[in-house]
């Protein structure tokens, strides 16, 4: 079975003041609230995540929530981070108190401006078509801007099916005159990069095996 999903926006903080403004003036984002930073595990893809935690306490407890916070990170997948708090927090973007809401807004709109694609396959394999990979199992499969123009456009196909012409055709703009030799060696570069038995090859023609 193959499923689409939507973004997925999410709010970790423990200020009602802060969450609750957000989640009225960022209605386009619908962001899911959290006030548990362990129910992050829930989620294998997170396209916005924003973390303000307004009670810290000590600096052990920010230190443990901090550590706690980048452990998570390497589990999940997550296109951008705004950090409210005041401790650092690796790969985010600072939004220090007091500042404008609206600038968040815009900043959060500006990221997530264009559509994004994402895939899960036969429950166990993730396409981002934004960044250009396959994840499975927690291994990384980068792709070049054709190979995920390829992949795109076949998972998009009836049976998941295409052709050397029609690829020829759709991916490089070529007519039925030109020699699409490259489109071969696209394909079967394609094909070594992907799981085992992800990409058939029979002479002219390609298929991807989704099983159900």
């Amino acid at each position: 079975m193959m499923k689409c999903f939507e973004r997925v926006n999410v709010l970790i903080s423990d200020n009602d003041i802060v969450s609750s403004h957000i989640k009225k003036y960022a209605k386009d984002f619908d962001f899911t609230i959290l006030g548990d930073i362990s129910l992050l595990v829930n989620f294998k893809k997170i396209d916005t995540l924003i973390i303000d935690f307004f009670h810290q306490g000590s600096e052990s407890q920010a230190t443990m929530i901090k550590n706690q916070i980048n452990n998570i990170f390497g589990k999940i997948y997550i296109n951008n981070i705004l950090n409210l708090t005041n401790f650092r927090i690796e790969h985010s973007t600072n939004f220090r108190k007091p500042f404008a809401l609206g600038n968040l807004l815009n900043y959060i709109h500006e990221k997530t401006k264009n559509n994004s694609l994402f895939i899960y396959l036969n429950n166990s394999f993730l396409y981002d078509e934004i960044a250009s990979k396959i994840e499975c199992d927690f291994n990384t499969v980068n792709l070049t801007s054709k190979e995920n123009k390829i992949l795109k456009f076949m998972l998009g196909n009836k049976d998941y099916k295409s052709n050397k012409l029609e690829l020829s055709e759709k991916i490089w703009g070529h007519n039925r005159e030109v020699d699409s030799s490259t489109v071969e060696h696209h394909m079967y570069k394609l094909k070594n990069k992907l799981p085992d038995n992800f990409l058939i090859i029979q002479g002219l023609n390609y298929f991807l095996k989704i099983l159900s």
